[in-house]
């Protein structure tokens, strides 16, 4: 009796930690798109890539709204690091429920 019900709970916990993984999936998947989404919102407010010249650093120094646009590009890389690392952990996220699929059709 006791067996039977350890292996009820066995099986509650590893049904509980699948389904952390398949909505953990979910969520890297849609964070990934959201902060890609974010990333090239920053990064076309501003400007797109700037030239580096001797002009383009003076520019900078003499216009004080220019450090807006370096804020802009500052955010865009940051965002894009962030949509990297979520899309690396969707796809841990991606091969842990393939590996569910996999056992789910063996048993």
């Amino acid at each position: 009796m006791e067996r039977n019900a350890m292996q009820h709970i066995a099986n509650a916990l590893r049904a509980a930690g699948d389904i952390a993984n398949v909505v953990a999936m979910l969520f890297f998947g849609w964070a990934a798109l959201s902060l890609k989404a974010a990333a090239v919102e920053q990064y076309h407010a501003a400007g797109g890539t700037p030239s580096i010249s001797q002009a383009a650093v003076a520019a900078i120094v003499a216009d004080p709204t220019s450090a807006l646009r370096y804020g802009h590009l500052v955010a865009a890389w940051g965002l894009f690091i962030a949509s990297a690392g979520c899309a690396w952990m969707l796809i841990l996220g991606i091969r842990w429920n393939y590996h569910l699929i996999l056992r789910l059709t063996n048993r």
